[in-house]
């Protein structure tokens, strides 16, 4: 069923809304893509913290081969599928709840986006702190505790408790503001962050949308060139977001041709800059900006990914792809989880570990544990019931 806001909902200007609800085909294959993308992070993460300290080393990116360069951008080119379906996933919601209510409520938006990142959040923060009076009590410190000598290449060379990083990355601002860096621990935690602020930002344009074009766009300008300025990742990250939730309305709200047209031409030229830059990726400037184009590229796409999966619910999806979707609904803690475990299990195994066949059995064992434990991790955060109680017992 289509759901039509009409440009005055309960005295309300704002744009016209129309969307369906996705159906359990394209929900499906999105959870795949989810999981699929998880998977690659966990690996590349695993891969960086206990196989580059003796196989791979952190060339400097002028001497850097293409193999090195896909094995240290996978994580980040894949982190850009997250906030692509961030952006689109974005928009049902925005438009489900305006059905709901009849116009835009940001109060309503700014919980459930709340609701869905914090609990995960400072329960990870605490397992972060866990990990390190685990480390401090065990005598882990500086390099001398835990390397051999015979390292080309530490993700870490040191384990510390940063308290400003852990109450920046707990406030949200980690690598946002100067100064504030993720904990020594837990370096991806940058992108929750930046994510939440795509939320926020999203709510004000969206918020002055309902109201006035006019002013909507001056915001979008506004902020984007001071953020351009000030924030540039972050920016680059936005406009994923962005162009993704874009996508989302010209394919449900204003009509496929149009964002046919849109997600062509805009991705074409996307797709040439994309190759542009990684034909560049030995000069520094393009190497650390690559991944955002591709993030970019897949926004404008991600309609036309969708139409693909757009098959009768029944049909039958094999054990590995169904395995992978399941991934999806504990995606969130592991991501939060899985670097500290890694740097935990390394400072604990490096000087014991002597063998090839040795270091393999301890990353399945890595992975094996950290599966595991995000599953009950996820349980207790990210469902609904469990985020209402944490959120009560909190405040």
């Amino acid at each position: 069923m289509n759901f039509l806001f009409r440009r005055r909902l309960n005295g309300v200007k704002g744009a016209i809304f129309r969307t369906s609800s996705l159906n359990a085909g394209e929900s499906f294959w999105l959870d795949v893509l989810r999981g699929s993308a998880l998977i690659v992070i966990i690996l590349a993460h695993a891969q960086q913290v206990f196989i580059s300290p003796y196989w791979f080393s952190d060339q400097p990116i002028p001497d850097l081969r293409i193999g090195g360069m896909v094995f240290r951008k996978a994580p980040t080119i894949a982190l850009m599928s997250f906030f692509s379906m961030s952006g689109f996933l974005i928009f049902h919601s925005v438009a489900r709840s305006m059905q709901k209510y009849g116009y835009f409520r940001p109060e309503v938006y700014f919980l459930a986006r709340f609701n869905r990142i914090f609990p995960p959040l400072l329960l990870s923060l605490f397992f972060l702190v866990g990990v390190y009076m685990i480390l401090g009590w065990l005598g882990y410190a500086g390099r001398e505790t835990f390397t051999t000598g015979s390292e080309v290449y530490l993700v870490r060379d040191s384990v510390f408790i940063d308290w400003k990083n852990i109450f920046g990355s707990l406030l949200l601002i980690n690598t946002l503001l100067p100064g504030w860096d993720s904990p020594n621990l837990n370096g991806p935690m940058w992108s929750v962050s930046h994510e939440f602020w795509f939320y926020m930002f999203g709510m004000v344009l969206i918020w002055f949308f309902t109201k006035s074009r006019i002013i909507a766009i001056a915001f979008l300008f506004l902020v984007s060139f001071f953020a351009f300025f000030e924030v540039e990742f972050w920016f680059y990250g936005m406009v994923v977001w962005l162009v993704a939730f874009g996508m989302g309305y010209l394919e449900y709200a204003v009509g496929r041709r149009l964002s046919t047209v849109v997600g062509l031409a805009g991705g074409s030229v996307v797709f040439v800059i994309w190759l542009w830059m990684i034909s560049h990726y030995n000069e520094s400037w393009y190497f650390f900006r690559m991944e955002y184009a591709f993030g970019v590229l897949l926004s404008f796409y991600f309609p036309f990914l969708l139409r693909l999966a757009r098959r009768d619910s029944r049909d039958r999806k094999g054990w590995f792809v169904t395995a992978i979707a399941k991934c999806a609904q504990f995606s969130y803690s592991m991501y939060l989880l899985h670097f500290p475990w890694f740097i935990f299990v390394f400072v604990l195994t490096n000087k014991m570990i002597t063998s090839w066949s040795q270091r393999v059995l301890m990353v399945i064992f890595a992975l094996v544990v950290i599966f595991s434990v995000s599953i009950f991790f996820a349980r207790m955060t990210e469902s609904k019931k469990a985020r209402r109680i944490l959120v009560e017992w909190l405040f």
